[in-house]
């Protein structure tokens, strides 16, 4: 099924095509764990057994696969380029000519053991490729030449086992690692600054830092496991790193670097806003100048960021300041104001108290009258109310973003509400890591993420949403939370990183680098935690205790609490969270509540229900879709659950087979009560 609106097809049906074979509900994690701690070698065999007589197992490394993969011949590309950049290819990626290219650069793409002539190129690129660098001694030879020329000085850069070839020719030593580093999201730190960024690596070698020569000096490290990451000559433009910046899984701006002075002082208060009624005091507090009469000092985020965020008049301009957006929105202080921004933004409008908690006070607007009522209601909370165009029907996605005083900045959890925009994310069903953004949109908003945590100056740990068109790129900042939050809670558990203890180190004033992440308490706490599990928030309410109280959920809170679940697949988790809500339901049942349209325009707290018995009754994820806005993929994953159980109620002859109990069990049907009827 495709359900993004970038999507041509679907993966399974990519496979089908091309005859590629693909591998599900096998987890070799243990098996992989096995073979790594020991010195059993494995492999892959194709085919179906008996098997004939099969080769000896040989160690590829002790092949010369750089000349196995490398071009035979030189192609160019983007001929008419303003600059000439000679690439050697030892297994280079097609992303590395693209970023060349994008920059408007000649690219020379040669084989690995060409002849280098410093006067065909202004530049000479050395690429990634597979296998022991020592096996690529010609190579080496050519590029310890081009160093030796102190005439014809040229830039030179390398990338992964061009980092090793460039390093080998400068004097430096090569060893194969016990595991290597293969993956995204391992820090590396680089020397001088102190800044820790994100990267991707696949590499099994690494080089010996300890036998760098004279005129060498170290560009990286890695904060995990210590290894190097980057060599930088001391004079001349000759440099490599590890790791691969042309990948998307990090910071787009590792050839900028900003030093911050660490934080220190002798007395001092951290502003931990919980709660609005805490921001309120430390505002009256820093207005009174109490702070400065006994020379206290804030720890972590400057209180005037946070003024910036809670401000909606003085966020929008901070964020259009750095070439983002945020929705049409006024700040009003009367009801007149707050009609006369309306008629300028146009109806539907949200009207939202500043400064408050949890939605309150905080609604849709269809026309005068009803924003009228909503206004009046409003300013009894706040002196401030905030007017947004309406953004009703969008995705809404959050990032937990953490920030120390050196400004190394990482993505802790990325969340997405299965409502769409319009209800609170208090009152929302919220999944973790997000499940129908593309790579492109992911790494989109988390660069943003960054670089507006990065403009506010905020210290220790931080929520940002947005609101994300479902058939565009487009994308709003709804609002900034410099604190943590009821979405830091679920971050933190989902991911199991204790942002917490986090925010009060770096509140502290030390670097986010030297934390140890507390699981392992070897590793550093600068990392991005990956998710191969599914988080499942479901709200708990209590509204039928309250006869006169609306059962309807929207841009406030009414929710008394919520659940957690984990699970291997969407549907595991979801059901399993229902059941933990209520433990009087099943899961995703469609006999609870009767189809009811209305019900799924106009969300209620039984809605899920609703959902489920209008699949039941053959609504389709189209129409569904034109019903509650709520995302395809959502949709069909809740089709999975309500087709399932049109298997599980078929007459099995008093005996359900192995596998259809072992199906329900991967989509979290209560087996034991299957079983008892």
């Amino acid at each position: 099924m495709r359900c993004h609106w970038r999507a041509k097809r679907s993966l399974g049906a990519w496979l089908a095509a091309r005859g590629i074979p693909g591998v599900c509900d096998v987890d070799t994690r243990a098996l992989t764990f096995r073979l790594r701690a020991g010195v059993t070698l494995g492999r892959i065999i194709q085919g179906v057994p008996p098997f004939g007589p099969l080769p000896a197992l040989s160690d590829p490394n002790n092949r010369n696969l750089v000349a196995e993969v490398s071009v035979k011949e030189p192609k160019i590309y983007n001929p008419s380029g303003q600059v000439t950049i000679m690439a050697v290819d030892c297994g280079l990626k097609y992303n590395q000519i693209r970023c060349l290219i994008k920059r408007n650069a000649k690219v020379i793409l040669v084989p690995w053991d060409h002849k280098l002539d410093p006067s065909q190129y202004d530049g000479l690129f050395i690429s990634n490729g597979p296998g022991d660098p020592v096996k690529c001694k010609k190579l080496v030879d050519n590029m310890r030449a081009i160093i030796a020329d102190k005439n014809h000085v040229k830039p030179l850069f390398g990338i992964c086992l061009g980092h090793q070839l460039l390093s080998t020719a400068a004097g430096c030593k090569t060893y194969k690692t016990s595991y290597g580093n293969r993956g995204h999201n391992l820090p590396c730190t680089h020397n001088g600054t102190g800044r820790c960024f994100m990267t991707s690596q696949n590499h099994g070698f690494a080089v010996d830092a300890d036998s760098l020569p004279e005129g060498w000096k170290i560009l990286f490290t890695n904060e995990n496991d210590k290894t190097n990451e980057g060599v930088i000559h001391e004079t001349l433009p000759y440099f490599s790193v590890q790791f691969h910046p042309e990948h998307t899984a990090g910071p787009t701006d590792l050839n900028v670097f900003l030093m911050y002075l660490l934080m220190q002082t002798t007395y001092g208060r951290t502003p931990d806003i919980r709660r609005s009624d805490c921001f309120k005091l430390w505002c009256r507090i820093r207005k009174s100048k109490i702070l400065e009469k006994y020379n206290v000092s804030v720890l972590g985020t400057p209180i005037q960021s946070i003024v910036d965020t809670e401000d909606r008049k003085i966020f929008a301009e901070k964020i259009h300041a750095i070439g983002e957006k945020v929705a049409p929105s006024a700040a009003v202080t009367t009801i007149e104001e707050a009609l006369k921004a309306a008629k300028q933004i146009g109806y539907p409008v949200m009207a939202r108290s500043a400064f408050s908690l949890g939605g309150l006070g905080s609604g849709f607007a269809n026309n005068e009258d009803e924003l009228r009522t909503l206004a009046h209601h409003g300013l009894s909370h706040s002196d401030q109310l905030i007017i947004d165009k309406s953004l009703k029907g969008w995705k809404e996605v959050e990032y937990e973003v953490v920030r120390d005083a050196f400004n190394n900045c990482i993505t802790v959890c990325n969340m997405e509400n299965v409502d769409p925009l319009g209800i609170h994310t208090g009152e929302s069903i919220v999944v973790a890591p997000s499940q129908t953004l593309s790579n492109r949109e992911y790494y989109m908003l988390r660069n943003t993420a960054i670089k507006v945590i990065q403009h506010f100056g905020i210290v220790g740990e931080c929520n940002i949403q947005y609101a994300l068109n479902p058939n565009s790129e487009e994308f709003y900042i709804i609002e900034v939370n410099a604190r943590l939050s009821r979405s830091s809670a679920l971050a933190s558990k989902a991911t199991g990183y204790p942002l917490a203890y986090v925010a009060a180190k770096l509140a502290l004033g030390i670097p986010l680098p030297v934390i140890k992440n507390s699981v392992t308490g070897v590793t550093t706490a600068c990392f991005e935690p990956s998710l191969d599990y599914c988080v499942v928030k479901i709200p708990r309410w209590d509204l039928a205790k309250f006869n006169r109280v609306s059962t309807k959920i929207g841009s406030s809170m009414k929710s008394v609490g919520e659940v957690m679940s984990i699970g291997r697949s969407f549907e595991e988790a979801f059901q399993k969270a229902l059941r933990m809500v209520d433990e009087n339901v099943n899961g995703f049942d469609p006999n609870i509540k009767k189809v009811n349209e209305d019900e799924l325009r106009e969300p209620t707290d039984k809605r899920m229900f609703v959902l489920a018995a209008a699949l039941r009754n053959g609504y389709t994820v189209d129409k569904l879709y034109e019903l509650t806005k709520i995302d395809p993929w959502f949709l069909q994953k809740f089709k999975n659950i309500i087709d399932y159980y049109k298997i599980l109620e078929a007459d099995h002859h008093g005996s359900i087979p192995f596998d259809v109990l072992k199906k329900a069990k991967k989509l979290d049907f209560p087996i034991n009560k299957l079983l008892q009827q």
